[in-house]
């Protein structure tokens, strides 16, 4: 598969995590309060509030298998996927009732859907509080390591 089917499954799978917020596939350019309010804010239990996740590729390493029948590659991709919760009085149990429902879901498809040939599941990097968009928010980042075979 390539690296764009993969990402795109990515995508897939974290927007089908139950209040989620919006997910998009890249960094986005966010300069007006119109652009912030398309693009961050959702609702959630009926309430507006900022949450935005955004997918991309860190790094990407090919390495030869000399092991086994054959030429392949395994192609390494890693991949981060970077959130921001706006705070409510219960954020700190928001977030991580979150974070566990997005290691769930990526849990149940070890190979992303049939993308790839598996991945090394969700790994939290951090989790502070920062301004996003002059607001303050529960800010996660997750890498995603994916591996993908080729002849």
């Amino acid at each position: 598969m390539s690296e764009l089917t993969i990402r795109a499954e990515v995508k897939t799978i974290l927007s089908d995590v139950s209040n989620i917020g919006n997910v998009y596939d890249y960094a986005r350019e966010i300069k007006s309060e119109s652009k912030y309010t398309d693009l961050v804010k959702t609702v959630i239990s009926g309430v507006s509030i900022s949450r935005v996740w955004f997918i991309y590729m860190e790094s990407q390493a090919t390495e030869q298998i000399v092991l086994g029948i054959g030429n392949q590659r395994e192609k390494t991709y890693k991949y981060k996927l970077e959130g921001w919760l706006g705070l409510t009085d219960s954020s700190e149990t928001q977030a991580s009732t979150l974070i566990t429902a997005i290691e769930s879901a990526f849990a149940a498809k070890p190979d992303l859907n049939s993308t790839c040939f598996y991945h090394g599941f969700i790994q939290v990097d951090s989790i502070d509080i920062e301004a996003f968009g002059n607001r303050v928010c529960n800010h996660i980042v997750l890498t995603l390591t994916v591996k993908e075979r080729s002849t």
